[in-house]
C-alpha cells in the first residue's frame, strides 16, 4: 500500500487516467484529426503504464538500463542506486500546474493557454531564462496554430472568454 501513496505513483495515475481518457476521446474525431492524438497518447499511455510497472516491479526494467561509455569495475550496485522520492508538496504542486493549465484552456482556449503555460511553467517549475522561455513559447504558439488550425484544419478550443462552450460530454 504504501507503494500506491508514493508521490510519482499517484501523479503517474492521473496522467494515465488523463491520456486515456484524450486517446478514447480522441477515437470519435475524423481520421485526419485523430492522428496525432493517437500518435501521441498510445505511446504516452504504455510508458506511463510501464512506469507504474517498474514501482511495483523494479525488476521488469533491469534489462533496460543503459550505461554511457565503457563499463568500469567501480560501477554502484542496483541497491546503492538512490530512488527519487517526491515530496508530497511537490507532488501537489504538479497536479496545481496541470489544475492552472486547464483552467487557462478552459477560460482562453488553446491558442493562447498552451504557449502562456510553457512560458509561465519554464520559468517559474524550471527557472529557465525569459529569452529561452519566451522562444520556446513562441514556437509553441506557431507549433499549435501551424500544426492544428492551418495543416490539420482543426478549430481548437477558443476558450469560454472568448464565446466557445465548454464541451461537457
Amino acid at each position: 500500500m504504501k507503494k500506491l501513496r508514493e508521490g510519482a505513483t499517484i501523479l503517474n495515475l492521473i496522467m494515465l487516467v488523463f491520456t486515456l481518457y484524450c486517446v478514447i476521446m480522441a477515437l470519435g474525431y475524423g481520421r485526419n484529426s485523430r492522428m496525432f492524438p493517437l500518435a501521441i497518447g498510445i505511446p504516452t499511455a504504455f510508458l506511463l503504464a510501464l512506469s507504474i510497472l517498474a514501482v511495483w516491479k523494479p525488476a521488469i526494467l533491469t534489462g533496460a538500463d543503459v550505461h554511457l561509455g565503457q563499463s568500469s569495475a567501480n560501477e554502484p550496485n542496483l541497491d546503492e542506486i538512490r530512488e527519487a522520492k517526491y515530496a508530497p508538496s511537490h507532488v501537489a504542486a504538479m497536479i496545481g500546474w496541470l489544475g492552472l493549465a486547464a483552467v487557462a484552456i478552459g477560460l482562453i482556449g488553446f491558442r493562447f493557454a498552451v504557449p502562456l503555460f510553457v512560458l509561465i511553467f519554464a520559468r517559474f517549475e524550471g527557472r529557465a531564462k525569459w529569452l529561452p522561455g519566451i522562444l520556446v513559447a513562441l514556437f509553441t504558439w506557431a507549433f499549435v496554430i501551424g500544426y492544428f488550425e492551418l495543416f490539420m484544419k482543426f478549430g481548437m478550443f477558443r476558450g469560454v472568454l472568448f464565446g466557445d462552450m465548454l464541451p461537457l460530454y
